[in-house]
């Protein structure tokens, strides 16, 4: 952020409220709800998951797997059901995208073990 903000010269706050508001008026138009949602659904868990591949640490791997893992049920819950989702549950892209996004976050890393 800090080499973003030097090199437009807007303040750090601006560019996370702009980037906010953008968002939220993507997701509040229907037709670019979904490739909006998708969107910060791949965008920064790729980078991060290609970066986690590098290291050694399997802890990490685990928990981006287990991401993708959710992301894809959510991508199949959509391809067999969208319409009905979206009768009952109308603000679903917000919400659907709320939790990538607690997902995404290293301050919320959560983790699933399955012991075997």
């Amino acid at each position: 952020m800090n080499k973003i903000e030097q090199r437009t010269q807007v303040p750090k706050n601006y560019l996370v409220t702009g980037t906010i508001s953008l968002l939220t008026l993507f997701l509040s138009v229907n037709r670019l709800a979904a490739p909006t949602s998708n969107l910060v659904g791949c965008a920064l868990p790729t980078y991060l998951s290609f970066k986690a591949l590098e290291t050694s640490g399997s802890e990490e791997n685990m928990q981006w797997l287990t991401y993708w893992v959710v992301f894809g049920l959510f991508v199949f819950l959509e391809s067999i059901a969208l319409r009905v989702i979206l009768y009952f549950f109308s603000w679903y892209f917000i919400f659907k995208t709320l939790l990538l996004l607690w997902l995404q976050l290293p301050t919320f890393r959560v983790s699933f073990s399955l012991e075997v």
